[in-house]
């Protein structure tokens, strides 16, 4: 070793201190890391056990009243009541829920009900690498005549949509601020929805689209979380988590 970089009395050199500190923080910002992470994982876990458990109670009442509990400004607030929301809920056994719990970003969680569905709903996103969104969805209806177009937009902010070649919703019409749309249109017994959403669009933004007849008794919801961001939209942890239920159960999207 060089007399210049020669230890005294077993010590070390400024330059081994220095790399060890190095190292050090080095560690200190992995650990940190990995706690960050394992508990963003546990807190999505948590949420959807919560989805999940809501999504029963729902269905349960659905069963139990013919219908689903309405939605009280976006959220489950209904659920909470003792008295049904108004008298066709003959089996209601409320509350379902003394106060309801908030997911664990101390956001409220979101329901929303759509009745007389005669499509979807139906997520429409881009592909997190590649062109623009082109999707043509082919579907019949029993429920012909006036109906409406829904979107509930998750942050896009250009799309276009057209219902048997006519344009329903141009780029003009979306906004990342507002959340929903709605359209008259008229169902034929075989109808076709195109949807297309340009390339710039981030793919952590879609939207749900839906179509509705007076004359249909389908029904059905989305429930879910923001997630981490507490915003609509996102990646990773801060992607929301949305559940729509299937004809038996339900699964997150």
């Amino acid at each position: 070793m060089p007399n210049g970089l020669k230890r005294k009395n077993n010590g070390f050199t400024l330059i081994e201190l220095a790399v060890g500190l190095v190292i050090l923080f080095l560690l200190a910002g992995l650990g940190f890391s990995l706690i960050r992470s394992a508990s963003q994982k546990t807190k999505v876990a948590v949420a959807k056990t919560y989805i999940a458990q809501f999504a029963m109670v729902i269905d349960g009442i659905r069963n139990d009243c013919g219908f689903y509990p309405p939605s009280e400004n976006g959220n489950l607030e209904s659920l909470t009541s003792a008295g049904p929301p108004s008298p066709k809920f003959r089996g209601w056994q409320g509350p379902y829920f003394k106060t309801l719990p908030r997911d664990p970003w101390r956001n409220d969680y979101f329901y929303l009900i759509q009745n007389g569905l005669v499509f979807g709903p139906q997520e429409c996103r881009r592909q997190q690498r590649g062109g623009p969104y082109d999707e043509t969805f082919v579907f019949d209806s029993t429920a012909t005549g006036n109906a409406g177009l829904i979107i509930e937009n998750f942050l896009v902010a250009s799309a276009r949509v057209w219902l048997n070649g006519m344009e329903i919703f141009h780029p003009n019409q979306f906004n990342p601020q507002v959340s929903h749309l709605e359209a008259a249109v008229t169902l034929l017994a075989r109808n076709s929805l195109r949807v297309w959403i340009p390339s710039n669009v981030q793919h952590s933004n879609y939207f749900l689209i839906s179509v509705t007849s007076p004359l249909s008794r389908k029904a059905s919801y989305i429930l879910g979380s923001r997630g981490a961001d507490k915003q609509p939209g996102g990646d990773g942890f801060a992607a929301d988590l949305v559940w729509l239920p299937g004809q038996a159960t339900g699964s997150f999207r």
